[in-house]
């Protein structure tokens, strides 16, 4: 194994140890660099004292903010991963389907980059997709609220009339939706 694999090894088990030490809180945020070269220096060899990172986003959080840090990261990957497939099937639109499964693929390709580089909450490329996204799925929602009140084109037809033959029902408005007049 080569010298860096060795000290990436040896930041990664660093940031374990101040993960199993402070469960619940990890050791604050910003904190990871400072920890390791004062509390955890054993664990690291002399010249690797010029670390500022474990190379793996999900260590870093784990250790400088625990299992809350941890939680909140999977409520986000959750929650936006929910929002790519909500976006994704709300429109019909084949370009807005294929913009959001891209906007989905660059989000799955920051993660996972993050685990080598260690800087997910540093990536500038991570806010501006969510931003793309959060837009999309706006646009999605507005083109969706705009479809679903619109009257269809084709009469509707009421109950024991025939399609030949139908009795035009009134189309819906937003105000007999609600019940009140227009």
């Amino acid at each position: 194994m080569a010298a860096g694999e060795d000290i990436v090894r040896d930041y990664i088990a660093g940031g374990w140890h101040m993960f199993l030490d402070n469960p619940l809180t990890g050791v604050g945020t910003g904190n990871f660099q400072n920890q390791l070269v004062t509390n955890y220096k054993d664990l690291i060899p002399y010249w690797g004292f010029d670390v500022s990172l474990s190379h793996t986003s999900v260590i870093t959080i784990a250790a400088e903010n625990g299992l809350l840090g941890l939680f909140a990261l999977g409520f986000a990957i959750v929650r936006i991963a929910w929002t790519v497939a909500r976006t994704y099937f709300a429109t019909s639109d084949r370009f807005t389907r294929l913009f959001t499964g891209w906007l989905g693929v660059a989000l799955l390709a920051i993660f996972l980059e993050s685990q080598s580089e260690g800087r997910l909450l540093d990536e500038p490329y991570l806010y501006l997709i969510l931003a793309i996204l959060a837009a999309v799925e706006l646009g999605a929602a507005a083109v969706s609220r705009a479809t679903a009140i619109e009257p269809s084109s084709q009469p509707a037809v009421k109950a024991g009339a025939s399609r030949s033959n139908p009795v035009p029902v009134p189309a819906l408005t937003r105000n007999s939706e609600l019940g009140t007049q227009d």
